[in-house]
């Protein structure tokens, strides 16, 4: 066993996606005797804290990005760059003050660009090394390599030798060294191989920020009434929350769930409606269900990773202004979903990592 080691994780509170790839993480090192202390905010923090009660876990800089109701959600966000940049030094001045009380021996973070500091070694985690933008991409992708050159190493979770999960967004649009694909991350990683009874003909995952969220669980609710014949299952995504359940004749609703009972919901669905989101796509991977992805609009990488999978015969996906139940029915079970084989890569690269430093 080697010696323990004193370990910041920090997630980026981008809903709760950074969080829920950074827990499998999280669990190895405390297995390898390493002591965490945990740092983010808002849902992330949220989420963090759920999984980790006995945790220390501390309040970071929010970048505070603001989303658009209608429009485009890059071009809403090219224009809160000067924002973001100055969360990102507010974040690493931070991260300076936290290092002088507390003795961390090197920093992990899943895209929080300020979490560095030339005193200890620090690692960051990303699949897009490739920004996808439709405005001012060249600009966008020499700030994302500009803060990441600032890290030891950067872990990419994806493999691009087999599933390649992420397509052109984990490669390179700027040179960066020490990159390692660590393959896919997912908190279902160690409690995938249960078995599988088919309680749910769709299962309807509502997440992403506000007002996309209430208006996808809307759009989704009132579709799923027009089919009592369906039984159905609808997590809210609503972290931070008391945990509600609600029973309707056709419909069962949880404001959200925990890793483990969100899993026996997942495995007794027979289709899963939710984002393209990466880190849901890890999840799915993982699980190996098949789905239909509705990118949250105005979402670049969302939109991308839909379209994607859509071409590679993965899953069916079509827009939210466009989501039909009856094509959710129709189209669903006809692609072949993805199923990665290897889940224990992040391992191999954890454990080189904690023997350098």
């Amino acid at each position: 066993m080697l010696k323990s080691k004193i370990i910041l994780v920090a997630s980026l509170n981008w809903g709760i996606g950074h969080a829920s790839r950074c827990i499998p993480i999280i669990r190895y090192l405390l297995r390898q005797n390493c002591n965490i202390h945990l740092a983010s905010s808002g849902k992330a923090a949220e989420l963090l804290e759920t999984e980790f009660p006995e945790l220390p876990l501390h309040i970071t800089p929010s970048y505070n990005v603001k989303y658009p109701h209608n429009g485009n959600m890059m071009f809403s966000i090219i224009g809160q760059i000067p924002k973001i940049i100055k969360a990102i030094y507010q974040e690493h001045k931070w991260l300076k003050n936290f290092l002088k009380k507390h003795n961390v021996e090197a920093v992990i973070s899943d895209s929080c660009y300020g979490m560095w500091n030339n005193k200890v070694p620090s690692v960051f985690i990303t699949h897009q090394l490739n920004i996808q933008a439709p405005y001012a991409s060249g600009i966008i992708n020499s700030l994302n390599s500009f803060f990441i050159k600032k890290y030891n190493e950067t872990w990419v979770p994806d493999d691009l030798d087999t599933i390649k999960l992420s397509g052109t967004l984990s490669r390179f649009s700027k040179p960066i060294t020490n990159v390692k694909y660590i393959g896919i991350l997912s908190r279902f990683a160690e409690l995938h191989n249960q078995k599988r009874e088919l309680t749910y003909d769709i299962c309807a995952i509502i997440s992403g920020p506000e007002p996309q969220r209430t208006i996808f669980e809307s759009i989704v609710l009132n579709q799923i009434n027009n089919f009592p014949h369906l039984k159905c299952v609808i997590v809210r995504g609503m972290e931070g929350k008391p945990l509600e359940v609600q029973n309707g004749n056709h419909v069962v609703l949880y404001s959200h769930l925990s890793v483990q009972p969100f899993l026996e919901i997942l495995n007794s669905s027979k289709i899963v409606v939710c984002r393209s989101g990466y880190s849901t796509l890890m999840d799915l991977a993982c699980i190996g269900n098949k789905a239909v992805l509705v990118p949250t609009p105005g979402q670049t990488e969302q939109e991308y990773l839909a379209a994607y999978h859509k071409e590679k015969g993965h899953y069916f996906s079509m827009p939210q202004a466009e989501f039909n139940l009856a094509d959710v029915l129709k189209y669903g079970e006809h692609y072949k979903g993805v199923k990665a084989k290897d889940y224990e890569q992040y391992k191999q690269v954890i454990n080189e990592w904690l023997k350098s430093i």
